[in-house]
């Protein structure tokens, strides 16, 4: 799972913390909103920095005892409207897959006005996904189509029939330089 942004409320008499899977770094400093949170009401922890993860365990401490509750958590980005994504698929949506073997999946981008992205596509735990040729931030033009070939590969021992998610995110800049990043989501499976 990958999270750009995480919002994690709770009611203001317990701390909460996101811990990371062992092995891996532990995630920016939450920040309170409103900084200093009232119990009873609805409060909210924002990390601002990226997380990936495959798993996140929350750890709720309420100083004073009883129950912590979380009401919800939330995964977000500003998405860049300048811009259309695509998987090249079959006719069904499921890019076919081979276990153990490499596969080509390829992705385009459309720029309604012109703009530096730079795509990553993300695969589950175990595979690999890598560009035919070097990904870097490109300048795409108002209209035109920024194409990448990516060669996939699943584990030997993925199930068949178990639609697995390919995830495009692409990073731009909107006017005011703000960091954006637009993604989509597609499935793949082995028959």
């Amino acid at each position: 799972m990958a999270l750009d942004r995480r919002r994690l409320l709770h009611d203001g008499a317990a701390a909460l913390g996101a811990v990371a899977p062992s092995g891996m770094a532990s995630p920016a400093r939450p920040t309170p909103h409103p900084a200093d949170p009232r119990p009873g009401t609805l409060n909210r922890i924002l990390l601002e920095r990226a997380v990936t993860t495959t798993a996140l365990r929350l750890t709720a401490v309420r100083t004073s005892g009883g129950a912590v509750g979380v009401a919800a958590r939330q995964s977000w980005r500003a998405e860049d409207p300048r811009l259309s994504l695509t998987f090249e698929t079959p006719p069904h949506g499921l890019v076919p897959v081979e276990p153990g073997r490499a596969v080509r999946v390829t992705t385009t981008i459309t720029a309604a006005a012109t703009t530096v992205v730079s795509p990553r596509l993300l695969v589950p735990d175990h595979w690999k996904a890598l560009p035919r040729h070097p990904v870097r931030p490109t300048t795409l033009k108002a209209g035109r189509t920024l194409s990448t070939r990516w060669l996939v590969t699943a584990p030997t021992d993925l199930p068949h029939h178990l639609p697995q998610p390919l995830r495009l995110p692409v990073r731009s800049r909107g006017k005011a330089a703000e960091p954006l990043v637009t993604s989509i989501v597609t499935r793949a499976r082995a028959d």
